[in-house]
């Protein structure tokens, strides 16, 4: 692959993750707020309108800490990070 080529991709990457904010297809059922993708919807259901979430079975990014006893619940991404602060000797 050419630079001409990897830059063209970039460009095409950058200006399709903007056209996703520009114009919002998701819909919050509750509020009316628009979202660029469904997971953002998800997580904007969760953080506003949790009873909603709730009874309609939105998914969740929500995910419990493996330490025994611990409470912390939070996106898969920062669990790991949480559990290497927090549980690690």
């Amino acid at each position: 692959m050419n630079m001409m080529s990897i830059y063209f991709l970039i460009t095409y990457l950058v200006l399709r993750k903007q056209s996703r904010s520009l114009n919002p297809k998701f819909q919050c059922p509750v509020c009316a707020i628009n979202c660029g993708e469904t997971r953002a919807r998800n997580r904007h259901i969760w953080a506003e309108h949790s009873e909603y979430a709730k009874e309609n079975d939105i998914p969740s990014e929500q995910e419990a800490c493996p330490f025994p006893g611990c409470r912390y619940r939070g996106r898969k991404d920062n669990v790991p990070r949480h559990y290497k602060t927090q549980h690690s000797q």
